[in-house]
């Protein structure tokens, strides 16, 4: 569920999965992010984890230039908490917030004692003008 294949193309997926290093074995969380209210298929994102509050944050994606026209490029950023397996919105355009564009190839990490999380480098993804 983590990769498929159509017609020999590679397709991205919406599902979010857990491995547990103890039994050494994957559980599916969730098989479409997008209808449990979580962000929508993407790539080339970066998650950060909370371990003190039990969250993962998502930001940023990357959409090929064809699937650039007609698609609102808005930077979403998506919380996922762990222990009430529940996604949440946290910023519908995070550039209109004063945050990033929509951003891809980035580096993200959390402090765990402020709860600031801080981003870096990275490429903004601009609207196809074809």
């Amino acid at each position: 569920w983590y990769q498929r294949r159509v017609r020999e193309a590679v397709v991205s997926t919406q599902s979010t999965g857990e491995y547990s290093s103890r039994c050494n074995n994957w559980k599916c969380l969730s098989f479409d992010t997008e209808n449990n209210n979580g962000p929508c298929r993407r790539s080339c994102h970066k998650m950060v984890f909370d371990c003190k509050h039990k969250l993962i944050y998502v930001l940023g994606r990357y959409l090929d230039v064809k699937a650039r026209v007609n698609v609102d490029l808005k930077s979403d950023f998506y919380c996922y908490d762990i222990q009430g397996d529940q996604w949440s919105l946290i910023s519908n355009d995070t550039a209109a917030e004063g945050g990033p564009s929509l951003i891809y190839d980035h580096q993200m990490i959390l402090d765990s004692e402020t709860q600031n999380i801080y981003i870096f480098g990275g490429r903004i993804l601009k609207e196809c003008c074809c």
